[in-house]
């Protein structure tokens, strides 16, 4: 039997999430990116445990949140962040990585009064 693509990315991912639970005696979590991927790529992640997901494209956030719609996934946004999307993505973001200017803070604070943000220095 031949083995599917996503077969092949659920194993790949399964064979890392062993090695880094080995390597930091579980103490460290695993953050896939998905961008340029689509929903089945994030619903494979899922399959294996993975729930935190990365991505770095707004509207990719939105359309895989939209088409998933798993309350167990804690959607990352990393990278920059244009302040005119904060305004779309506050619902779904869990945790704003890369946060590098206090203009993209006080944007966040508007929405979401207690977030969850990692600030670039």
């Amino acid at each position: 039997m031949e083995t599917s693509y996503i077969d092949e990315v659920k194993e790949k991912a399964q064979q890392l999430v062993e090695k880094v639970k080995t390597k930091s005696d579980g103490k460290a979590t695993l953050l896939p990116v998905t961008k340029g991927f689509g929903a089945r790529e994030v619903e494979a992640m899922l399959e294996v445990g993975l729930t935190a997901i990365g991505e770095s494209y707004a509207q990719e956030m939105l359309e895989k949140a939209k088409v998933i719609n798993d309350d167990k996934i804690t959607w990352h946004m990393i990278g920059g962040i244009q302040r005119n999307k904060i305004k779309k993505l506050y619902k779904t973001v869990d945790l704003w990585h890369s946060v590098d200017r206090k203009e993209v803070i006080e944007e966040i604070s508007k929405y979401q009064k207690y977030s969850k943000v990692l600030i670039q220095v």
